[in-house]
C-alpha cells in the first residue's frame, strides 16, 4: 500500500477480549482456541456494504465527546456490528465450530440479509413485508431470528440505527440552515415529538441540543 501526505485512514484495533466476547454471545460456548482470519476480503456488495457502514459508524463515535454516554453507546454498537462482521462473514478457522448448530447459522443468515436491505435505505421505506421477501421467510421467523441475535425485534433496530444515522447529520456543522424537523423526516420519522423523545432516550439529550452544539463548532 502506498500512502501520501492527505491520505485518509481509519485505523480500528479490535481487542481478542471483544471478539471472545462475541463469539460466546453467538455460540453460547466460550472460545477454546485462538481465531485465525483469512487476510484476503471476499469480493462480495453486501459485504462491502457492511464495511461502508462500521466506517460510518466509527466516523460518527469518533466526532462524539470522550466521556459521553452517546459515545459509549456509539462505541459499544460499533464492537458489536464489527465483531459480528469478522466472525460470521470472514474466513477464520473456527467456522466450522461457529455454525455446528444448524438452526442459529439460519438465524444468522436471516438476520444479517435483514440488516443490510435496512442499512441500504436508512432514508427509505422498508416494511416488514420487504424484509421477509428479501430473506425469503415467514414474518414468524424474521422476528424470532432477530429476537434470537439481538433480544429484539427488526423495526426496532432499524429504528435505532435511523436515530444514530440523524445524530450524525445533526453534527454536521456544515449544514448550518438545516432544522430538527428536517432530519426528522429525511430518516423516516414523521412526528418530530416522537422523533425527540426516541432521541432522548437513545442519547441522553434533545436533538435541539445536538444540533445547537454542531452550530458552535462550524
Amino acid at each position: 500500500m502506498e500512502v501520501h501526505e492527505g491520505y485518509d485512514q481509519l485505523l480500528i484495533r479490535v481487542d481478542s477480549s471483544l471478539i471472545a466476547d462475541a463469539w460466546q454471545g453467538l455460540t453460547g460456548r466460550p472460545l477454546t482456541a485462538p481465531l485465525v482470519f483469512d487476510i484476503s476480503l471476499p469480493s462480495r456488495p453486501q459485504l462491502t456494504q457492511a464495511w461502508h457502514g462500521i466506517v460510518a459508524l466509527a466516523g460518527m463515535a469518533s466526532a462524539l465527546p470522550l466521556a459521553g454516554k452517546a459515545r459509549q453507546f456509539a462505541q459499544a454498537s460499533l464492537a458489536d456490528a464489527l465483531a459480528s462482521l469478522l466472525l460470521t462473514q470472514h474466513a477464520h478457522n473456527q467456522q466450522s465450530a461457529l455454525h455446528a448448530d444448524a438452526t442459529f447459522s439460519a438465524s444468522l443468515r436471516v438476520v444479517r440479509q435483514a440488516e443490510e436491505l435496512m442499512l441500504r435505505r436508512l432514508q427509505a421505506h422498508v416494511s416488514v413485508n420487504d424484509l421477509c421477501i428479501e430473506c425469503g421467510v415467514s414474518r414468524r421467523t424474521l422476528f424470532a431470528a432477530f429476537q434470537s441475535c439481538h433480544g429484539l425485534g427488526p423495526m426496532t433496530w432499524l429504528r435505532e440505527r435511523r436515530l444514530e444515522a440523524a445524530r450524525g447529520a445533526l453534527q454536521k456543522p456544515s449544514r448550518g440552515g438545516v432544522r430538527v424537523a428536517d432530519v426528522a423526516l429525511e430518516y423516516g420519522f414523521t412526528h418530530v415529538g416522537d422523533f425527540a423523545g426516541a432521541y432522548r432516550r437513545q442519547f441522553g439529550e434533545a436533538p435541539s441540543q445536538t444540533l445547537r452544539r454542531g452550530w458552535a463548532y462550524a
